[in-house]
C-alpha cells in the first residue's frame, strides 16, 4: 500500500512538474512572439516604396545628408549662416501655423463652439516643434499621443468633479477653490504625465493643454468635444512642420520608434551606396559611360 501510496504522489509530482513546464514553454512563445512582432512593427517602414514627392515629405530621406529640395538648392550655396537660416525658416513657418490655426477657427464650424481660440497650447507646440524639430518630444508619436491624453484625461476630470454652470463665476472671482478647480488642474497635469511616460510620448506642451481645459469655463463646458479641438490644431502645426522641415531638413527622424544605431558592416555599405549615388549625380550630366552608370545602378538596388 506505501509503495502504491509513493507511485502515486510521484506520479502527480511528475504530472505537475511537466504541466508548469508546458506553461512555462507556451509563455516564452507568447512573450518571444510578441518580441518579435515588436521588432517587425518598429522596423517597418513603407516610405522607401512611395514616390520620391511622397516619401520627402513624410520624413524620409536615402542619404545621411539631409539636403533642400531642388528648388533650394542654391541655399547650399550661398554664405548666409546656419542660424540666420533656421532662425528666417522659424519666424516664417510660426507665423503661417498660427495664421492658419486662427483662420480655421474664425471661419470653420469650431467658429460657434462658445470657447476662446485654444493658442496657448497651439504656441507651446510651434516652439517644441520648430524650435527643437529632432527632440524626442517633437516626434509625430509625443505630440499626438500626448495632446490626445492631455486632452481626454482634462475632459474626463472635470466631468467628474466640476459643474460647468457655477463654473464662470468661480474662475473670474479667483476662487478656484471652492468649486475644486485646483483639484481637477492638479489631477490632469498629474494623470496626463503618468500616460505620457507609460506610453512613451512625453511631451511637455501637453501641460498646457491638460491645466487650460481644465480651468478654462468654455473648455469645461464643451466636455469631449475638446479632445477634437486639440487634436485639429496638433494636426495642423503638424502638418505645417512636414512640409516646411522637409523642404530644407527633414522631419521626423522617426514616427513611433527611433531606428537602431547601424553596425560598422551597416555603416560601411550605407558609405558605399550614398558614394555610388553621388558619383550617378555627376556621371549623369554627360551622354558617356553608360556601362558604368548601369553598374552604378544594380549596385544602389542590391545595396540597403
Amino acid at each position: 500500500m506505501e509503495a502504491d501510496m509513493c507511485d502515486k504522489t510521484n506520479k502527480v509530482e511528475f504530472s505537475t512538474r511537466v504541466e508548469k513546464k508546458r506553461e512555462k514553454v507556451s509563455k516564452e512563445k507568447i512573450l518571444n512572439s510578441l518580441r518579435s512582432f515588436k521588432r517587425r512593427a518598429s522596423n517597418f517602414d513603407l516610405r522607401p516604396d512611395l514616390p520620391f514627392w511622397i516619401s520627402r515629405f513624410l520624413g524620409y530621406q536615402s542619404g545621411s545628408e539631409y539636403r533642400p529640395v531642388w528648388m533650394l538648392r542654391w541655399l547650399d550655396k550661398c554664405k548666409i549662416p546656419r542660424i540666420v537660416k533656421i532662425c528666417f525658416g522659424a519666424l516664417l513657418s510660426s507665423f503661417a501655423v498660427i495664421s492658419l490655426i486662427c483662420a480655421v477657427f474664425s471661419t470653420s464650424s469650431l467658429a460657434n463652439l462658445p470657447i476662446p481660440i485654444v493658442l496657448a497650447p497651439a504656441g507651446a507646440i510651434v516652439i517644441s516643434l520648430y524650435g527643437s524639430p529632432l527632440a524626442p518630444s517633437s516626434s509625430p508619436r509625443s505630440l499626438l499621443l500626448g495632446q490626445f491624453w492631455a486632452s481626454l484625461v482634462s475632459s474626463i476630470v472635470t466631468k467628474i468633479l466640476l459643474d460647468h454652470n457655477t463654473m464662470t463665476v468661480t474662475v473670474e472671482r479667483g476662487e478656484m477653490g471652492r468649486n475644486l478647480v485646483w483639484l481637477a488642474a492638479s489631477l490632469s497635469l498629474a494623470i496626463t504625465i503618468v500616460l505620457q511616460k507609460l506610453t512613451r510620448s512625453l511631451h511637455p506642451p501637453g501641460g498646457a493643454t491638460t491645466v487650460l481645459g481644465s480651468i478654462n469655463p468654455g473648455l469645461v463646458a464643451i466636455g469631449f468635444k475638446y479632445v477634437g479641438v486639440v487634436m485639429a490644431i496638433a494636426c495642423m502645426v503638424l502638418g505645417l512642420a512636414m512640409i516646411y522641415e522637409n523642404l530644407v531638413r527633414r522631419y521626423p527622424l522617426y514616427w513611433f520608434t527611433p531606428s537602431k544605431p547601424l553596425s560598422s558592416s551597416e555603416k560601411e555599405m550605407k558609405m558605399l551606396r550614398e558614394m555610388a549615388l553621388k558619383l550617378l549625380e555627376v556621371l549623369e550630366e554627360s551622354s558617356e559611360n553608360t556601362e558604368i552608370r548601369l553598374i552604378l545602378v544594380k549596385l544602389t538596388q542590391n545595396i540597403k
